[in-house]
This record gives structure tokens, C-alpha cells and sequence, in this order.
């Protein structure tokens, strides 16, 4: 019962990290071009 929460968990505490930042600004720069 806990496995399905658990790559839940992993991609929330992994929002704040510089690497999803810098994910997020070039899914950005690539989504207006």
C-alpha cells in the first residue's frame, strides 16, 4: 500500500530543487518558442 506514494513523495520534495527549477525555465523558454 505505501509503494504507490512513494514516487508521489519523491516528485513533491524534488519540486524545490534547483534541478526542477532549471527544468521548469527551459520547459518555459521551449514552450514559447
Amino acid at each position: 500500500l505505501h509503494k504507490p506514494n512513494c514516487p508521489f513523495r519523491v516528485i513533491v520534495s524534488s519540486i524545490n530543487t534547483p534541478l526542477y527549477q532549471l527544468a521548469t525555465f527551459l520547459h518555459n523558454i521551449i514552450y514559447d518558442i
